[in-house]
């Protein structure tokens, strides 16, 4: 089976890219990134503070989570691609966030 990481280097996502993102990979309820990434650290939180809220991490099993930030560089959601989508929609979000309202103004 091919991780998250494996996915993006075949397509042309390098560390560097990775790293200032803040991408991230969600195997077996274990989230995976770049160490001392600032957004990542940011995104660890995120979603420490959304399994409190009851959000169930392990519907995002198998899948690569984008952070989403807002103009101060707060993480405001994420978006989730499964690598292997088996019937589901390749994308998926957060119960909630209106994309709408943040990324087009």
């Amino acid at each position: 089976m091919i991780n998250g990481f494996e996915y993006l280097h075949n397509r042309n996502v390098d560390d560097a890219l990775i790293d200032k993102f803040g991408i991230a990979y969600l195997s077996d309820n274990q989230l995976f990134g770049v160490n001392n990434s600032p957004i990542f650290e940011k995104l660890c939180s995120f979603l420490y503070q959304k399994k409190k809220e009851g959000l169930d991490l392990s519907m995002y099993n198998d899948c690569i989570l984008i952070p989403i930030l807002d103009l101060y560089n707060n993480i405001c959601s994420f978006a989730a691609r499964y690598l292997n989508p088996k019937g589901k929609s390749k994308f998926i979000g957060v119960k909630g966030f209106k994309k709408s309202l943040l990324l087009f103004g």
